[in-house]
């Protein structure tokens, strides 16, 4: 069983009807939540390879770079629960909660972290 699969059905509470998939990129990240599509296409605008929007990193890094931690390193895993448009809803955090956290699970078991 794949990892995808694994973790998909290992969720016991609504599920979308597709199944997982893992996209690598430059992810926006800023103070505001976002319900503008105009707003999401003008900063993939700035970079066509932006694949995602987001603000929950951007308080992390910013009390990082704000404390002097300069040597401190980070990695965003983040699951998509909306689509940054009117049609925002709570429906699917749970569930993007459960996979990121899953996958983070997954990557420390196998030490993918480890020099």
């Amino acid at each position: 069983m794949s990892i995808w699969i694994e973790i998909y059905v290992g969720f016991k509470g609504k599920r979308p009807p597709h199944s997982l998939s893992l996209r690598v990129g430059p992810v926006a990240s800023g103070a505001v939540v976002l319900e503008d599509t105009a707003t999401v296409e003008l900063i993939q605008s700035q970079n066509r390879k932006t694949i995602g929007v987001e603000m929950e990193a951007y308080g992390v890094l910013s009390a990082v770079f704000y404390l002097g931690q300069t040597d401190t390193r980070a990695i965003v895993l983040k699951s998509v629960c909306d689509f940054a448009d009117p049609a925002k809803g709570d429906e699917w955090q749970a569930y993007a909660a459960y996979t990121s956290a899953q996958y983070l699970d997954r990557l420390l078991i196998n030490k993918i972290f480890v020099k």
